[in-house]
């Protein structure tokens, strides 16, 4: 019985690899150029999107196709702003 109990406890996987991370870590070189681009695309990814001249172009372009395609979309269009146009309208009399 002595001789099992002064036997060498065997490391569990856990504390094997609680082992290897104590080890210091390498030092990785960091490219700046590399990390100074990633800044940089980070910072036109947020910013407010301005919009592209062209993409405003194409889209209206699409627009008048759609409206050739679809006259309805264009009478709905005319019922919009003659509706808007109406809540603005003021009543006009004439006293003779």
């Amino acid at each position: 019985m002595d001789r099992e109990l002064n036997k060498p406890v065997a490391k569990t996987s856990l504390e094997k690899r609680n082992l290897r991370e104590d080890k210091p870590f390498r030092k990785t070189s960091v490219n700046t150029a590399e990390v100074e681009r990633l800044e940089q695309m980070m910072n036109v990814m947020n910013q407010p999107d301005e919009g592209d001249s062209e993409i405003q172009q194409l889209n209206g372009m699409l627009d008048k196709i759609l409206d050739v395609q679809h006259p309805e979309r264009v009478q709905q269009k005319l019922e919009q702003v003659s509706n808007a146009n109406r809540k603005r309208m003021l009543s006009v009399s004439s006293h003779r």
